[in-house]
């Protein structure tokens, strides 16, 4: 069975586990999960890396403090420990934030499926809050320190 199949039959599978509108394929390497609740994501095979891309358009930011959000999202992707691998980026086209996520195709199953994208859209109800709230950095200044991120001891071997 190709990758492409195997992600073929865990789609179908999942399609009576989450609450799903339709699951649609555009291609042998891509398709997209339209959730009730109107949400859309995207998922792409890269075959040379054996990876599952997720792509969620999270939407385009209305703060005035567009840099300081930026400034977020980049420490938000330096503590991909805690976010459990989710990156976020920049579409340069329009300014819309869309949030990413890659898993290796062999660890994939239902159950993780489920997982990833439960995780994964919760995530992106959290962003598409933020990316709205004109109060946000009057509350807090940002994810994490990175300044003291530093998750190595070093010592000097030669």
């Amino acid at each position: 069975m190709s990758d492409s199949q195997k992600v073929d039959i865990i789609l179908t599978e999942l399609g009576a586990m989450m609450a799903i509108d339709s699951i649609n394929k555009h291609d042998e390497d891509s398709w997209s999960i339209q959730f009730e609740d109107n949400k859309l994501v995207e998922l792409f095979y890269i075959s040379n890396q054996h990876k599952l891309t997720l792509q969620y358009n999270i939407g385009i930011p209305t703060l005035s403090e567009v840099n300081k959000l930026h400034d977020l999202l980049l420490e938000y992707n330096l503590c991909w420990p805690e976010s459990g691998g989710i990156q976020m980026a920049l579409n340069k086209t329009d300014g819309s934030i869309v949030q990413l996520f890659q898993l290796f195709i062999q660890d994939l199953s239902l159950p993780i499926m489920i997982d990833v994208l439960t995780n994964f859209i919760e995530r992106a109800d959290i962003w598409q809050a933020i990316i709205h709230d004109e109060s946000f950095f009057n509350q807090k200044k940002s994810v994490k320190s990175v300044s003291n991120y530093n998750r190595f001891s070093s010592q000097l071997l030669i």
